[in-house]
């Protein structure tokens, strides 16, 4: 678990999709999220959506772990190209 202070404008997953970058997959982004166990902070409603809102999960969270999984990705490619 990445212990960081709760922010109070999370990001979905819908957020993290389009923001991160090099991009991920929601797939993907869900999966960060349960290996680094990173817990939600909330919800957000949408005007004119209908449904369960979106959970939000901590914006420094989800971007320290992007960075984690990111720069394992480019460890690996390196000792597959040695």
């Amino acid at each position: 678990m990445i212990p960081i202070a709760p922010d109070h404008d999370g990001w979905t997953v819908y957020d993290a999709e389009d923001l991160l970058h090099p991009a991920m997959t929601q797939t993907e982004i869900r999966a960060m999220i349960v290996l680094f166990g990173i817990n939600p902070i909330g919800t957000r409603r949408e005007p004119g959506r209908a449904g369960r809102a979106p959970v939000t999960y901590n914006t420094t969270a989800l971007q320290v772990a992007h960075a984690a999984v990111i720069r394992t990705r480019v460890d690996l490619q390196r000792i597959d190209v040695a």
